[in-house]
This record gives C-alpha cells, structure tokens and sequence, in this order.
C-alpha cells in the first residue's frame, strides 16, 4: 500500500510556546490513520495547518509525491483535504442535493439555470456509494446529527476530497448513530478511500483504524498497527509512563444519607424519580442517550424546574427552584457542555475558579483581587491545571484543563454533593486519570458524588451502586456482583436485572 500523504519535519509555535516540533510521518491510500495524543499534544494544530488555518514555521506536505504549499483553505481544499468537525456546517432550508452539491450544482440552458432533477440523481449516486440512504430531496433542517455527518461525507467525495479528516466526530453522537457512521466509513475504505480518524476513544480507535500515530508534548512518538498493539501500550506512549491502573479502586465505605430525592417528576422529561445518596459514596446513573438522565441532575440542581417530588439534604427539605439556592445548600452541577453551562470562556481561570464564591471573598461588595489569585494558585497548584497563571483566560486552555477549573469551583465552594454529567468527556486520558483520582479523594472525603457516564467500564469501575434509566424512569439497581456490564446491558433491555 503506497503513501498518499506524507508530513515531514512540521514545526508551529505561538508566543514562544510549541504547539508542533519536528512532526513527521505518512499515511497510507485506502487506510483509516488515527491521530491521538492527550490535550495539547498538538493535533489540533496539525489538523489546523492541515487545513490553512495555520501556517507551519517550518515542515513540509506532501500529496501523492508532490509537494504541496497549504496558506490558507481554499490551498487545503485544492490539495484534496476535506475535514468533518462536531458541528456540521450546512444550510438547513436546502435539500440534501443541495448541500452536497452546493457551488457544484448542474445547470442547463443558456441562462444556467440549475438542472434540479440531475442534481438529485448525482446526489442520489454519491449516497449510494456511502450506502446511505437518505432521500436527495429531503430538507437538511430534518435530519439527525449522524445524518448531517453523511451529508457532509457525500459533499467531501462530491468535490473531489482525497483525504477525509474526521474530528472527534462521535462526540455528539448516541450508540446506535455511531454505529451507523461506522458501517458508512467501513464502506468508503472498502471502496479505497483514504481517512484520517481523531478520537479520545480508544475503543473506536482499535475497531475503526488500520494504524494509529502517537503525538505527545507537541512532538511524533510514534506509528503504530492496531492489530499489534493493545490499548494500555498506546496510553503509556500518550503520556510517556504506565498507567497501572487506568480506574482507581474507591474502598469508602459509604456513610450516613447526604441526599434524597422522592418522587421527582417533569413531564416530558421523568418520572417519578428517588433515591439516596450517602457522604462517601459514588452513585452512577446509566441508561441510553435521551433516558433523562442528565434532565435529573439538572432539576435537582435547581436549573429546570419539578411538577413534582421532594429533595432533602441532611434530612432537611430543600425546594432547590435555582441554582443559587442548590449551591447554598451545598450542591453543585459539572454538567455536559462545560462550555457552555459550566464556564465563562473570555473570563481568566482565577474569575472562574473563583465565581461561586464571589460572596466569601467579596468584602464591602468588592472582590479582593489578593484573595483570588491566592485562592486560584492554589487550585491550579491542587489539580495540576496546566495554565500560564490565573490570569489566562479559560477558552484558551484544553478540555482536560478547562474541565479541571470547573472542578476547582466547586471545591472552592467547598461543595458537599457533585452532581457530575459525563465529566471525562472529550478529555484525554491523563486528564481522565486525575479527575478519577480527584473522585475518589473526595469520596475519602466524605463528599457524595453521582455520575452520569456514558463510560460503561468507567461507571462500573468507579460506582458503589449504579441506578438504571430507561425512557424517565428508574428500572433497576445494580451494586455488588450484579454491577457488571451483563446486568446493566440486560435491565435496559428487560428492565430487570439479570
């Protein structure tokens, strides 16, 4: 299998700060190549210069043995780069013909007027290749996110794309899309294609790609086939060290009850829900995308609102009807999106670290500039968050380290119940390991923690007990030997445990 693409000797700094040193290494026609690397490793700036976003100081590209010169997008479109990000561009009142073959689009007549019913053939033929099956004429505004994801496939080989880069492109994804997505990438390498495959999963990583390229510190580690190595070889390659043990085992032993939730009900969204949640323990929440789960953590913080149902926290009842009130009774939500509900991106790390606790350092209703860069040193100090000082603002730090400051505001907080909603998502996995770590001290701490994972092995791993949801309802309980991937796979399907 020959080389279609070659980088070589790439280098890129911003401010005196390497992003890229020397990076150099192929990738083979017809391949699906995966890149992987923890945050800041410098994959985004590959991918970026890639795509004429940035110029590299120094390096070379090379397409099918020619050289290539890539300063701005229009050179990476030309060269054959076509790049899938998480959020599909598309013009949602066009067709699906449309979109693909948007600035392409036929035409007849002297006037070039487009040629519709030929658009929608040639539309027709490029899905038939992907083996999708959308219909060309359906509107984009009406389809899913996977579906979008096919669309915007077909547009790349419509134009001529020699080179698809897909960018973490499961993220917003459920099971069952990525599945979909996965049959369609599996069909284009059959047909000789050449992809380049960007993940945090690892798991996607070892059933998708053919060979996988390590970057760490900025620098190449090395290319590696996924058939000739395991998971734990490639972390120890991404962060330069053994991680023994990737999960690490939480013996609390749970106390007495911090929080507990009766009948909790929003129609639409859950029904009757309860449980409790004791000081120590490590409470999970399982079930499918759309099963209400993160819907419950946000209505027991306060940020939706209940038609029914009580909260107690240390056997007092609490009517959490705003964030505000859930925080001062010492709750706290580390939701999903942590861009956008859980941090003020143009903010520093210090006003962020330091925004629910504006009320403890305030004095006179103003805020000692003293006692946050104090209080941020020492959390950036606490939680290894790689930053240049409390100054930097937020939306320039990695996902692993701005989902470390959401963390540091809470403890700042001194927060009792962490109410956590996938909070390793989209982080790498040194990053992964540190917030396990910080888990379970708080747990040794006396704090109650529930999580929502989307991770089986990560909930199963990290969980005392773990609470089953199906379609806003609670449908089982799993904790000892019946925590086990068997059990919860079989109580979402039958709805009791096996």
């Amino acid at each position: 299998m020959r080389d279609l693409l070659e980088v070589k000797g790439i280098s890129k700094a911003f401010s005196g700060a390497q992003a890229l040193c020397d990076v150099g290494f192929a990738v083979r026609a017809g391949e699906i190549h995966a890149i992987v690397g923890e945050n800041g490793a410098g994959k985004s700036t590959l991918i970026k210069i890639l795509a004429g976003i940035h110029r590299m100081d120094s390096g070379e590209i090379i397409m099918d043995g020619h050289r290539v010169e890539i300063a701005r997008p229009r050179d990476s479109h030309r060269a054959g780069f076509r790049f899938i990000h998480q959020e599909i561009l598309m013009v949602p009142w066009f067709t699906v013909a449309e979109n693909i073959l948007l600035g392409n689009e036929p035409t007849r007549g002297a006037v070039g007027r487009i040629d519709a019913n030929k658009m929608n053939s040639e539309a027709a033929a490029v899905l038939a290749k992907l083996g999708a099956e959308l219909n060309p004429e359906t509107p984009v505004s009406d389809l899913s996110v996977v579906q979008k994801q096919i669309v915007a496939v077909a547009r790349s080989i419509a134009t001529g794309g020699r080179v698809l880069v897909l960018d973490e492109a499961t993220a917003p994804l459920s099971q069952r899309e990525v599945e979909m997505l996965f049959s369609m990438l599996q069909h284009l390498k059959e047909q000789g294609f050449t992809m380049i495959y960007i993940s945090h999963r690892l798991d996607e990583i070892f059933r998708l790609a053919d060979r996988v390229t390590v970057l760490r510190d900025a620098r190449y580690v090395g290319t590696f086939v996924t058939d000739e190595t395991t998971p734990d070889e490639l972390i120890r390659h991404m962060i330069g060290k053994d991680l023994k043990n990737r999960y690490p085992r939480v013996d609390t032993k749970p106390g007495s009850t911090i929080l507990q939730v009766e009948g909790l009900t929003r129609r639409g969204a859950f029904e009757d829900i309860g449980f409790t949640l004791h000081e120590g323990e490590i409470l999970g929440i399982a079930g499918l995308v759309g099963a209400g789960r993160t819907e419950i953590l946000r209505s027991v913080f306060g940020a939706d609102p209940v038609d029914s149902g009580r909260i107690k926290v240390h056997d007092r009842e609490i009517r959490c009807n705003s964030p505000q009130k859930a925080t001062q009774t010492g709750l706290c939500l580390v939701p999903e999106d942590r861009r956008e509900q859980g941090l003020v991106l143009n903010l520093s790390v210090g006003s962020n670290v330091c925004l629910c606790s504006l009320d403890r350092l305030a004095r006179w209703g103003l805020l000692s500039s003293r006692s946050e860069m104090g209080l941020t040193a020492e959390y950036i100090r606490r939680l290894l968050i790689d930053a240049t000082g409390p100054r930097q603002r937020v939306k320039y730090l990695s996902g692993g380290n701005q989902q470390k400051v959401v963390l540091a505001k809470w403890l700042a907080r001194s927060a009792k119940v962490f109410l956590m909603d996938e909070p390793t998502k989209g982080v790498d996995v040194g990053a992964k390991a540190q917030i396990y770590s910080l888990m379970r001290t708080l747990a040794e701490e006396g704090a109650g923690l529930v999580l929502v994972s989307s991770d089986m092995p990560e909930l199963l791993a990290l969980c005392h007990r773990v609470l089953v949801i199906r379609e806003g309802r609670i449908i089982g309980e799993l904790a000892g030997e019946q925590l086990c991937m068997e059990s919860v796979l079989s109580t979402l399907m039958r709805g009791v445990p096996s």
